[in-house]
């Protein structure tokens, strides 16, 4: 019996992912695409922007973890109806902060290699500048948010690790209010390619 149980506990550490009790932190940067966003009849589409996120995390157990994230994402709006907004001597963009709370499953299959998958909900904090006809106006929007996300990761160490990831954001309608005017548009649908670099402590 004692020889079984040690045998099972051997397979079960060959897929963990870090130790039970140890502290991590985390960086990613990468590209966002933002779908198009629609606003009484309006189709505003927009250009690929990049996107950063932080992070920092506890491994409950050697397979799951949980952390907070933050970070910074923008987008700069190319067309309105498929006509380029530049065209009417205006522009436009979005900033986005969201703020997550993530679990994360991880999966080792050597010392080197481990793959994960997790998700996560929080909330998305974001500005639309708008400006041209001799104006600017800044509404802002704070709405509800959720993510999954999934990836492969490489181990240097015990400690450090890089990744490439995929990730996907989506949000509630925006509600985008300043200088007591209102725009409300559909949701953001966010896509982002990541490279990360992870360090456990």
């Amino acid at each position: 019996m004692v020889s079984a149980w040690s045998a099972a506990a051997a397979d079960m550490d060959s897929g963990a992912g870090g130790a039970a009790g140890t502290v991590f932190a985390g960086v990613d940067a990468g590209v966002s695409i933002l779908q198009n966003i629609v606003a009484e009849g309006d189709v505003y589409q927009f250009d690929v922007g990049p996107k950063v996120d932080v992070s920092v995390g506890y491994n409950v157990t050697p397979n799951v973890a949980v952390e907070l994230q933050s970070g910074y994402v923008y987008n700069s709006m190319s067309k309105e109806d498929g006509v380029s907004i530049s065209s009417f001597g205006a522009s436009a963009d979005i900033w986005s902060v969201p703020v997550m709370a993530n679990g994360i499953y991880t999966y080792k299959f050597n010392d080197h290699w481990q793959v994960y998958g997790g998700a996560g909900a929080g909330v998305l904090i974001s500005t639309f500048d708008i400006s041209g006809f001799g104006s600017s106006v800044s509404p802002n929007d704070c709405e509800f948010s959720y993510q999954g996300m999934f990836g492969i990761k490489y181990l240097f160490n015990d400690n450090l690790s890089c990744g490439l990831g995929y990730d996907f954001m989506g949000s509630l309608d925006h509600h985008w209010t300043a200088n007591g005017l209102g725009l409300t548009t559909t949701p953001s649908y966010i896509h982002s390619i990541l490279l990360s670099l992870t360090y456990k402590f």
